[in-house]
This record gives C-alpha cells, sequence and structure tokens, in this order.
C-alpha cells in the first residue's frame, strides 16, 4: 500500500483570508469616507493587513504539520525551524478517538486521537477533513500491519 500523508485542513484559513480581505477594503473604503481630503486614507487599511499577517504565520504552521501512514508506522510532524517527528508501529494501535466541535461538525473536520496500548504514546491531529474515514483507515491499515497484535 501506498504511503498516506494527512494534513490540517485550510477550509477556515481561506475563510479567514476572505474576511481579512473585507476588513483591509472596509477599512479603506471607511477611511475615504470619513475623511475625504486626507492624504493617509490609507491607514484605513491596517487592521485588515495586520489580521491577513496572522492569517499567513497561522497557514504557515499548518503546512508544517502532516501525518504519514505507511504499512508498518504511524509519523507525525510538526514545526519548520525546530522539528519535532513522533512516530508509532502501526501494530500498536489500540484505539483511534474522533473529537468534533459544532463548526467542525459543519465543517466535515474533526480531531483525531491515535493511542497505542498501554496508553503510553498518542497522536493527535486536529482540523483534518472527514476525520470518521480517515479513523476506519487507520484502524484497518493497523489490522493488516505486520507488527499487529489481536
Amino acid at each position: 500500500m501506498e504511503d498516506l500523508v494527512i494534513r490540517p485542513s485550510t477550509k477556515i484559513v481561506m475563510a479567514s483570508y476572505v474576511i481579512a480581505a473585507l476588513v483591509t477594503i472596509g477599512g479603506i473604503i471607511a477611511a475615504r469616507f470619513l475623511f475625504p481630503d486626507s492624504p493617509y486614507w490609507w491607514l484605513g487599511a491596517i487592521p485588515g493587513v495586520g489580521y491577513e499577517m496572522a492569517i499567513v504565520v497561522r497557514h504557515l504552521g499548518l503546512l508544517m504539520e502532516k501525518l504519514t501512514i505507511s504499512n508498518e508506522r504511524l509519523r507525525y510532524e510538526s514545526g519548520f525551524i525546530s522539528k519535532s517527528t513522533h512516530t508509532i508501529d502501526l501494530g500498536k494501535v489500540q484505539d483511534v478517538r474522533v473529537d468534533q466541535n459544532v463548526k467542525q461538525r459543519m465543517l466535515g473536520m474533526g480531531l483525531i486521537s491515535v493511542e497505542t496500548s498501554g496508553g503510553s504514546s498518542a497522536i493527535s491531529v486536529d482540523n483534518v477533513d472527514d476525520p470518521h474515514k480517515l479513523a476506519d483507515m487507520i484502524l484497518e491499515r493497523s489490522r493488516q500491519s505486520p507488527h499487529h497484535t489481536p
């Protein structure tokens, strides 16, 4: 089987980009309306641009996070400058849990947590698309793992 790579969804980030653009345009329009003779109308864009910068940082953070499922291992990697990697043997997967708040349910996303036997190690990834399907895939691959203990 081919490795499966899962990344957090960018649905919320993309919607935030649209909102930031609207805030920027609205700020410029408001500044032009309130201060029609001012050469500093562009200052109305500052709140929207600040919001946009925060979204870019969040988006970059999401791009640096991934869960890779191979035939034998589950590997979670996060970070850019400082990188963290957590690897567990698929044969030791005991439980896959999905948690969804109201917003996540509406968008078809959720938090997926993979726990191993003994509960000493767990991997969690938030805002993944179609988390129930992903949970089923992880459990199926864990059963097919050569290291699986029934």
